[in-house]
């Protein structure tokens, strides 16, 4: 990708970050950029008439947007509200095999194969830093962290997927350079250490941001306190879900919620409450009726029990008769 398409593809990234609420010190976060360069690159472009003074896209700058974020490794273009944003992300891998002198050696020859490679020197061993296929790897001595960048994607379990396919994609990478084995059959040494979750231009953060400038909006967790829930604006009104290991079924939980009060036609309360009350009286007369049947049944059972009484005397009375019938008749004949 030449210097020219690049610069264009950077422009529609932070064109469609700021229109969509972001912050220039969140566009800065996001793009890896200084913030005055967001402050001297958005004049640049009201300048070019691709962003008005409030920050709204011209026609210009809509068609700059759908031209150049189309060759966007950020694959953002086509979000659409509350799809989901995976972001900080930290993977820790344990180390199961590394070779002789793996916790000492300085190895030069990674910083040949990576991007932007860092050494620290901790007096006992070498803290590294580099980049594989733009995620961010740190070395430890018995362990590997991992830095994705953000997934954007339409559903909790797509984002997942990718996350993965992206971790043992750089697995192979590091166990490559460092001869070095991270996993292995019927091992998990893969975890998870932070995740969170977003939903992109929700409803709810855009009506938060507007009403309640200033505030912040967040649901704790009542076992172990921690945030489950947020609203955040800095990369454009999003709707979070950021616990360690609850995060993934909140944001399913709020996406669904949200995409059924969009998405479906939903009844008016005053509807809803003509509604109820014409079930409330369905459900009276069901009832009333049911306990006139119980009554009945009730009286019925009473009758039976009086019939069955006056049947028993008659048969009594009938066998009595017969039996001083029989007892005539012999003496008859005798």
């Amino acid at each position: 990708m030449s210097n020219n398409v690049k610069n264009n593809v950077k422009r529609a990234n932070v064109l469609d970050l700021i229109t969509n609420g972001s912050k220039p010190g969140g566009i800065a976060q996001h793009t890896h950029t200084s913030e005055t360069s967001i402050y001297r690159l958005l004049k640049r472009m009201r300048k070019d008439g691709l962003l008005t003074s409030n920050n709204e896209l011209t026609e210009h700058g809509t068609e700059h947007v759908k031209k150049f974020m189309a060759v966007s490794s950020d694959v953002k273009f086509n979000i659409k509200d509350n799809d989901i944003r995976l972001h900080n992300v930290q993977v820790t891998i344990k180390i199961l095999h590394k070779p002789r002198g793996y916790d000492y050696r300085k190895n030069n020859m990674i910083a040949m194969k990576v991007r932007d490679y860092d050494l620290t020197n901790l007096n006992n061993n070498y803290k590294e830093q580099f980049k594989v296929n733009d995620v961010t790897v740190k070395t430890n001595i018995d362990s590997i962290e991992l830095f994705p960048k953000d997934i954007y994607a339409e559903t909790e379990q797509q984002a997942s997927k990718r996350l993965m396919d992206i971790v043992f994609e750089v697995i192979k990478r590091i166990e490559n350079l460092y001869h070095v084995t991270l996993i292995k059959d019927n091992y998990c040494n893969i975890r998870i250490s932070r995740q969170h979750y977003a939903l992109v231009r929700n409803q709810l953060a855009k009506l938060y941001r507007n009403e309640h400038k200033g505030s912040v909006f967040r649901v704790f967790d009542e076992g172990d306190g921690k945030v489950r829930l947020v609203v955040d604006i800095s990369q454009g009104p999003e709707f979070e879900a950021e616990h360690p290991s609850k995060s993934p079924s909140d944001i399913n939980k709020c996406q669904t919620f949200f995409k059924d009060i969009i998405d479906k036609e939903h009844d008016l309360p005053s509807d809803t409450k003509g509604m109820i009350h014409e079930l409330a009286l369905v459900s009276k007369n069901t009832i009333q009726r049911q306990e006139n049947s119980l009554l009945i049944e009730q009286e019925y059972a009473r009758n039976m029990k009086t019939h069955v009484k006056v049947m028993k005397g008659i048969e009594k009375s009938f066998n009595k008769f017969n039996t001083l019938l029989t007892q005539k008749k012999l003496k008859e004949w005798l």
